[in-house]
């Protein structure tokens, strides 16, 4: 209710400050007139005179997928009125259709568009741009959006652990290494393992890494390792896999993302203690959950962007 309340205010000064101005003639056409400055006051508060188009349906559109907009006048056109639709910044979205038609008899029966946001690799931050709309007299309303990001990166870490890591101590291996690659963009990054109780891939997850439906990116290739589903899961043959410089790394994952052998929760560097590891460059499930290894063997981790 306080928006009305503004608006009456708003429109009360308005009417004061014009009235003490306006020369008292008693013709409503003429705009000295004080009859003309009522009647445009009083029609401008009742026809919502400052929203000439009624937009609906949000303004935040995931990268590669679309929002539908409801468009709509509060007010009937005296004749067939056309608006024309563009984007301000055309490499990040597109729109369908270009133009609506209002008529006297459809004004308010909602017409819709579509935002296509369009694929922005690499490129790890949302992005604001603006949905221009050119109304029947040229003038250009703005309707604010956003491109909501879905591309992160991960990386391995040097090829220097062995099985006892310390599942509490993986994330703050990943904060260390992270330095040693310049290009990375900012953040927390955290380590896809999995141990039970402290990080869990399968229902229900505890503090898992990955997000659903993401782009995964490489830093050392630049190519594309994985995307999720709507779980937070590697999708098979959905990119090129993880790079390393070593024979792969520990993830402790069983091929359906339940936890598996896991070096007894990264405690154990013993030859007979078992983890489970994942291949590297190898954009099937056996990126991440290739076959159990002694918890002697000097792996790489996997450090995945926040």
């Amino acid at each position: 209710m306080r928006y009305p309340l503004f608006r009456w205010f708003s429109g009360v000064c308005l009417f004061v400050l014009l009235v003490d101005c306006a020369i008292k003639t008693k013709n409503p056409g003429d705009p000295s007139s004080l009859e003309f400055y009522e009647n445009a006051i009083i029609s401008c508060l009742l026809d919502s005179c400052n929203q000439e188009v009624l937009i609906s349906g949000g303004s935040l559109v995931v990268e590669e997928s679309s929002l539908t907009l409801f468009i709509s006048l509060p007010k009937a056109p005296s004749s067939s009125a056309s608006y024309s639709f563009s984007i301000s910044n055309p490499s990040l979205a597109t729109v369908t259709p270009s133009v609506l038609v209002f008529t006297a008899s459809n004004y308010n029966t909602a017409q819709t568009i579509q935002i296509l946001a369009n694929a922005d690799d690499t490129d790890t931050v949302d992005n604001s741009f603006t949905l221009d709309i050119l109304d029947p007299q040229d003038l250009t309303i703005h309707y604010s959006l956003k491109q909501k990001d879905n591309d992160r990166y991960l990386f391995a870490t040097n090829p220097s652990y062995a099985g006892n890591f310390s599942a509490n101590f993986a994330d703050a291996i990943c904060s260390t290494e992270v330095s040693g690659h310049p290009t990375l963009p900012s953040g927390s990054y955290k380590a896809l393992e999995v141990s039970g109780t402290i990080r869990r891939a399968s229902a229900p997850q505890i503090n898992w890494v990955l997000k659903p439906n993401m782009q995964y990116w490489d830093i050392a290739t630049s190519a594309k390792a994985y995307d999720t589903d709507a779980n937070g899961y590697f999708l098979d043959s959905s990119g090129n896999g993880i790079s390393s410089s070593g024979v792969g790394f520990w993830t402790g994952l069983n091929a359906d993302w339940t936890t598996g052998s896991n070096c007894s929760g990264w405690t154990s560097n013993s030859n007979t203690v078992l983890g489970v590891d994942g291949n590297q460059s190898d954009a099937t499930i056996s990126g991440v959950s290739s076959v159990a290894v002694a918890c002697d063997s000097v792996l790489s981790l996997i450090c995945v962007q926040q």
